[in-house]
């Protein structure tokens, strides 16, 4: 008998490279909507799953992993944790990760662009020209 693969619920759509390794070596669901799942569809979906790959956006709590007891790890694809109520998972004994260091080429890029925005007026630039543009000038 072939032993099954874990059942991963996947509570938002994540990158193409993540879902296609997902795939390939677990039984993974993927939420379909362009929404959050509600607290209840989240429950609903990690109630018989191994693996919750989950973002920002869903709460995991004690009530979450009460309703999920096959449940194994928790990874977040955000930075932190705020969304994860780690004192709880370590009771439950389950893992609970994040994706540290993620943003920081797109959070330097952005303080870079900031800072040429400030420097060069870019801003202030942009309102004169629609001002003297409306005003006929």
């Amino acid at each position: 008998m072939t032993p099954s693969k874990p059942r991963v619920f996947v509570s938002r759509v994540i990158p193409d490279a993540g879902l296609s390794l997902l795939r390939q070596h677990t039984d993974a669901e993927i939420w379909p909507n362009d929404r959050a799942p509600t607290r209840e569809e989240l429950v609903h979906g990690c109630r018989d799953a191994d693996a919750l790959v989950c973002l920002l956006t869903e709460k995991v709590d004690a009530e979450v992993l009460a309703a999920a007891p096959r449940l194994k790890i928790v990874a977040n694809v955000a930075v932190g944790f705020d969304n994860l109520d780690v004192a709880a998972g370590t009771k439950a004994g389950v893992v609970m990760t994040n994706t540290p260091g993620v943003l920081d080429d797109t959070t330097a890029d952005l303080a870079f662009a900031l800072l040429l925005c400030t420097a060069r007026r870019l801003a202030e630039g942009d309102r004169l020209e629609v001002v003297h543009f409306v005003q006929g000038g």
